[in-house]
């Protein structure tokens, strides 16, 4: 039996035209899918990519950190060490001589006024102004390691 266009009916040139239709469809969708599916893998070999170097990045970072952390600790206990000894400089001392003085000599720190030095040692403005007359009427900061009398405690 040949299937010559005069001799098909109708009903089966629809059943061959849809079988072709579906045909064109279902190569077409695979192609589509199959391109979706290569473009998928070439996205997560570079996201692959891109994680590795990443991961690289914070491993040298972390490293960096820890180096960094280590240096801040070492550089915090020496600016410790310092402020120790900075301030064992300004402390007040007992006046030299035979005499038990009932003052300490004590030490202006840069930017002290009267009002901050009296506060630091203890004491009240007016006292450090009795003991150290020569400041009555000074007006804006001591000068740095100016020797001052204060009051024993």
């Amino acid at each position: 039996m040949s299937l010559s266009p005069s001799r098909m009916t109708r009903g089966t040139r629809l059943l061959l035209i849809s079988l072709l239709a579906t045909l064109i469809v279902l190569t077409g969708g695979g192609t589509k899918v199959a391109l979706d599916l290569r473009d998928r893998n070439a996205r997560i070999t570079a996201l692959e990519a891109e994680l590795e170097q990443t991961r690289q990045r914070l491993a040298a970072t972390e490293v960096s950190l820890s180096e960094r952390s280590t240096q801040l600790a070492v550089t915090e206990k020496e600016k410790a060490d310092l402020t120790k000894k900075l301030d064992a400089s300004y402390a007040a001392v007992s006046v030299g001589g035979r005499v038990d003085f009932p003052v300490l000599r004590g030490m202006a720190r840069e930017g002290d006024t009267v009002a901050t030095f009296a506060k630091r040692e203890g004491t009240t403005p007016d006292v450090v102004l009795a003991l150290n007359p020569w400041l009555k009427g000074h007006k804006g900061p001591l000068a740095d390691r100016a020797s001052l009398w204060i009051p024993k405690r």
